[in-house]
């Protein structure tokens, strides 16, 4: 796999069918609203739209074919804030939906509304799919 363009931890992540979207994040001190795209058929990654907020350890989930991105640290504090991107569009707007505050939040997915749970757990995708599976 090529290497991303910036190295970065605490980042979230989405799978939209061939392409891995890399969100936020952060590497030594800097927090990130950049985002990069892996493109698998061509090993390559390449620069996204950057999110209106710096996020380390947020949450993200696709939902017909937007990434929905919420919650993590700002550089200065805990953010209860929640951003979507279609990339046809190529640009992140707000969602504006009020969503619990929470640095490691899991997003859940039903039918066609995004629910934010508080507590640890892991996303996986399968099959298109987003799954939560609650520790």
């Amino acid at each position: 796999m090529a290497d991303m363009h910036m190295g970065r931890g605490s980042l979230c992540t989405a799978m939209q069918g061939f392409m891995l979207w890399a969100i936020g994040g952060r590497n030594s001190h800097t927090f990130h609203n950049s985002t990069e795209c892996f493109h698998a058929g061509q090993n390559r990654w390449t620069w996204g739209p950057s999110t209106n907020t710096k996020r380390f350890a947020a949450a993200s989930a696709l939902l017909h074919n937007a990434i929905y991105v919420t919650g993590g640290f700002d550089a200065t504090m805990y953010t209860a804030t929640a951003e979507r991107m279609d990339p046809r569009e190529g640009k992140w707007s707000p969602v504006r939906h009020h969503l619990l505050w929470c640095c490691l939040m899991p997003l859940s997915v039903i039918t066609v509304t995004v629910i934010a749970t508080a507590g640890a757990g892991n996303l996986t995708f399968r099959e298109g799919k987003v799954v939560l599976s609650l520790s």
